[in-house]
This record gives C-alpha cells, structure tokens and sequence, in this order.
C-alpha cells in the first residue's frame, strides 16, 4: 500500500504482516519501549486477546431470574415500559449518589466502564446482582446521552435504596416519555 501526503511528493509505503505471523516486536531487554507488548496476546486476526493488560468490564447485571442476595450485597430489579409497552435492548446504570458539602445526596454519577449495567429483556426487566448496599440512581443510557430517571408519575429522582441480603424490587416503571424511539 503506498500513500501521499498533499503537502509533499514523498510517497511512503506500508508493509501488511505475513499471515501467521505476529506483528508485535517483543522488546529486548535493553529496550523499554514499546511497553508492555509482550504481555499482549494476538489472535489469528490481528487483534488482541482479553488479559489482564486490557481488562474487560464485567457485567454484573442481567436480565432473566432474579438472584438471591448474598449476605454482603443486594438485588435491584424492575421493570421499565414507556406507555406500557417494554422497552426491550436498552442500557440502565446505576449511579452513586454524591453528596455535596453539606452533606446532602444532590448529585448522580456513574460511568459506562466502572458501574454496574443492565440490559432490558424482551419484557423490559432489568436486574443489578451483587449490589454493595447504598442509594443509587437509575440511568437511562442512549450512549450520545444519558437520562437520570425520574419516578414515572412526578419530578422527583428515582432514588433507590439497596441493603445487603436483600432485594430491592422497583416493579413497573411505566412512563408517558422517554428519550427514546416508541418501540
């Protein structure tokens, strides 16, 4: 393959690995760069293999039978359906509550990579296992923009409360709207 850069004539070629082999360069000992890609494994088609130098997200949410709790972590389950019908392949997190300086729970925060994610079912449920107790709020993700859901008949934030050994079991969260596509 050879490219042009507009602003020069200089052409420039890039070589395509050999099938079958690896293209990584193992760094020798006196060499610290590049680090660390010995520890990389490589699949047959180029692309690295989940280890512990690129951890994966796990998901500790489901769908499907509700867990029982553990002794040291809870259950979140529910229900979500905009004008009774599922929403069915969403994502919902769950948010902390931060608290600000004086002491009062006024902000959600979650993050796509660390908090804990659901998928709706083909009936909109939605089930968080192995909770840590606490007061989270639900999120309502469409990955270009997130939604800190509201209880479905008022203006406050669904907050949710979790205990250890217990489950905390929202039930049907109907709304009227939501920033999503009717389905």
């Amino acid at each position: 393959m050879t490219a042009c850069s507009n602003s020069s004539a200089t052409a420039v070629s890039v070589a395509s690995p050999s099938p079958g082999v690896n293209p990584l360069i193992t760094p020798d000992s006196d060499q610290g760069y590049p680090y660390p890609i010995s520890a990389v494994q490589i699949s047959p088609e180029g692309y690295p293999y989940p280890n512990s130098a690129y951890p994966q997200p796990q998901l500790m949410a489901t769908s499907g039978p509700v867990p029982q709790p553990s002794s040291d972590s809870g259950v979140i389950t529910g229900i979500l359906l905009l004008k009774g019908k599922p929403v069915i392949d969403v994502n919902v997190y769950l948010a902390d509550l931060l608290k600000n300086d004086q002491g009062v729970e006024s902000i959600a925060s979650f993050d796509r990579t660390n908090s804990l994610r659901a998928f709706t079912d083909n009936e909109g449920r939605f089930v968080f296992a192995n909770v840590k107790p606490g007061k989270y709020g639900l999120v309502l993700d469409m990955i270009v923009i997130s939604y800190l859901l509201v209880y479905p008949n008022g203006n406050n934030t669904l907050i949710i409360q979790t205990e250890a050994g217990k489950t905390a079991d929202l039930g049907k969260l109907n709304y009227s709207e939501l920033p999503i596509a009717e389905q």
